[in-house]
């Protein structure tokens, strides 16, 4: 049996590098989708009522960092990481429950209602680093 030109070991390791590479990509990726299309739209939706430089935590709740929302409210934890349906953020923004429709006034459009879903199947990324 003739074996190839390059050592085991080296194939181990590109195939390692490959794996890191796609991983920050993958990262990378997902911090781009969050700070263009969820964090603007928790900031004009939902932070009024639902962060401390708002100076307003209804129900308990701030989504103003990734440990307001994993935290909760009232309710428990607004995200869970992966499970849409799970989440009551998500039931909140579908307007399901009369009970828990946020917001309140107005429900967001289905492309903002999609965002959101997308965010949370994908696992809820959060690059925001900075407690409140």
């Amino acid at each position: 049996m003739q074996r190839g030109p390059y050592p085991s070991a080296t194939i181990a390791a590109i195939g390692i590098a490959l794996t890191c590479a796609i991983t920050v990509t993958s990262k990378a990726a997902e911090d781009n989708f969050f700070q263009s299309k969820v964090e603007p739209l928790l900031q004009e939706k939902c932070l009024t009522c639902h962060s401390h430089s708002g100076r307003q935590m209804e129900g308990g709740l701030t989504l103003d960092s990734r440990a307001g929302w994993a935290t909760g409210g009232d309710r428990g934890p607004a995200i869970v990481p992966g499970d849409p349906v799970a989440s009551l953020l998500i039931q909140a923004i579908r307007h399901e429950d009369p009970d828990l429709q946020m917001p309140p006034e107005e429900k967001l459009s289905d492309e903002e209602i999609a965002i959101l879903v997308q965010w949370v199947q994908d696992g809820a990324n959060d690059p925001r680093t900075i407690t409140p």
